[in-house]
């Protein structure tokens, strides 16, 4: 029995040695390529932002104002066809006014309220009757206005995939030149993304007020933009 265990175990042993050594620790060869992928659209929706500010003697004058102004702005936007979901009131303070005499005390002047609301308008050619029935409700300002696009996971998600298929073709480039051969995804990460047009729009016709209902309706040109997607990838390298 012994003698059968012994030659067993050198009959294993000499086996053993025509195997390759695998060392665990060993680093899996990589190859790390970043894709872009760009696309022009034209976008199909437009974000404004309108504010008013007004000024009083008293907090409860100042309150009032902005109410008023608040309800009007909110119904002109409800009867312009934008539902309550693309409305917001996205800022409201109160605060109160100084000035300095010689002596450098303040004095208390009054109060000044300032209130901005932002509507999403999703057909660009309502854009200038949205903005023109919101100014003749009396608010002061077009604080801001930015185009943008209404199914945007639907461009991120094809970005993505043709900003990774290039990184591919980079990748298998840099593993054929080596002589080695493009093995699978390891990691990627989205390191960029732009889906906002931040240029300001350009304004064709200046905006008709309340005092003036004879002036031409506000048109708005949006132009095509670029939106982008960059990915970060690691593919592994196989030996050929």
């Amino acid at each position: 029995m012994k003698k059968f265990l012994a030659s067993a175990a050198l009959l294993l042993c000499v086996f053993s040695t025509g195997l390759p050594t695998v060392h665990a620790e060993q680093p899996l060869d990589t190859v790390a390529v970043t894709g872009t992928a760009r696309k022009m659209v034209a976008p199909d929706m437009a974000t404004v932002t309108f504010s008013y500010e007004t000024t009083g003697d008293t907090v409860e004058a100042v309150r009032a104002g902005g109410a008023q102004m608040s309800t009007k702005v909110l119904a002109k936007l409800t009867a312009l066809g934008i539902s309550s979901a693309d409305m917001a009131t996205t800022r409201y303070t109160v605060a109160p006014t100084y000035t300095y005499e010689k002596n450098g005390r303040q004095k208390l002047t009054g109060y000044r309220l300032y209130a901005s609301w932002s509507a999403k308008v999703k057909n660009l050619n309502e854009l200038g009757t949205v903005v023109d029935g919101v100014l003749s409700t009396g608010v002061n300002r077009v604080e801001s206005l930015s185009y943008g696009l209404q199914n945007e996971s639907v461009y991120r998600r094809q970005l993505m995939t043709e900003a990774v298929a290039n990184a591919r073709q980079s990748a298998q480039t840099i593993a054929n030149a080596g002589g080695r051969g493009l093995g699978v995804l390891r990691q990627a990460s989205v390191s960029e993304s732009n889906f906002t047009l931040g240029a300001s729009p350009r304004l064709l016709m200046m905006a008709k007020t309340a005092s003036d209902s004879t002036a031409p309706e506000t048109n708005f040109a949006p132009q095509p933009y670029e939106v982008s997607v960059t990915v970060n990838t690691v593919f592994a390298m196989t030996l050929e």
